[in-house]
């Protein structure tokens, strides 16, 4: 589980430095060259990229402390809602073909926040790793 939790922190760090990068190319480069309609639904995928990449670096910290087999599904599930949501929202922004995946990945995003509610649930108080 440790490695697991450390690569969704190191996977969460690159992500979210390419969606600053991508942020750049949206505010600088495809607002002249998108349709308006495109351009909005390139910027929903980024806001939700945002969103994913700081919970899986959440996700990876409270795995590494006091993790449970449930924070390792709501990892599992932050990061596929991050590749195929995010990533079908990219491409049919620039005109690629849709292949209706979004809403699975959406649908994992929804479920990975309810999962990681219940791994704190069960997480047991004062049973982080670094107090023990």
């Amino acid at each position: 589980m440790q490695a697991f939790a450390r690569f969704l922190c190191v996977f969460a760090g690159f992500s979210l430095a390419v969606a600053v990068g991508l942020d750049a190319w949206y505010a600088h480069g495809l607002k002249t060259s998108l349709e308006a309609e495109a351009y909005e639904s390139f910027g929903r995928g980024l806001d939700q990229h945002y969103l994913l990449g700081i919970a899986l670096l959440l996700t990876g910290w409270r795995m590494q402390r006091a993790g449970n087999r449930l924070h390792l599904i709501a990892g599992a599930l932050f990061l596929f809602g991050l590749l195929v949501f995010c990533g079908e929202v990219y491409l049919g922004a620039l005109g690629k073909p849709n292949l209706g995946i979004a809403p699975q990945g959406g649908m994992a995003h929804i479920l990975a926040w309810l999962v990681l509610a219940a791994a704190e649930w069960r997480a047991q108080p004062g049973r982080d790793r670094e107090q023990a």
